[in-house]
């Protein structure tokens, strides 16, 4: 746009969006995944298309894992891949009986 001197001209652009992929992994896989806090709904292993550019807390939580978090940026022109290896919960059962010596089982195996 060129203009003259006490010239104006109105001009408008119209933005658009920039928009990436961001892939999900986990082992073992079908965590549930959370983008910046909020439930996505998917679990992993997925490809989440469509994604503003930015910045992403990226959390994975599956029953009896520990949940992992990674912050993760996409960047313009790239398919971003997160993976997370999950840490599995692991407790300590006692188990007392009375009389004493008796045989314990766990899911049907002999605890020795």
């Amino acid at each position: 746009v060129t203009l003259s001197k006490d010239e104006t001209e109105d001009v408008s652009f119209t933005l658009v969006q920039q928009l990436e992929t961001l892939q999900i992994n986990s082992t073992p896989a079908g965590a549930s995944v959370y983008l910046n806090g909020t439930a996505t709904g998917d679990l992993t292993n997925v490809t989440l298309a469509d994604k503003p550019v930015g910045t992403y807390n990226v959390t994975v939580e599956l029953d009896g894992y520990d949940p992992a978090t990674e912050v993760v940026t996409l960047s313009k022109d790239e398919t971003e891949d997160v993976s997370f290896t999950l840490v599995q919960q692991l407790e300590t059962l006692q188990i007392n009986s009375t009389p004493a010596g008796a045989s314990v089982y766990l899911n049907g195996t002999a605890t020795g």
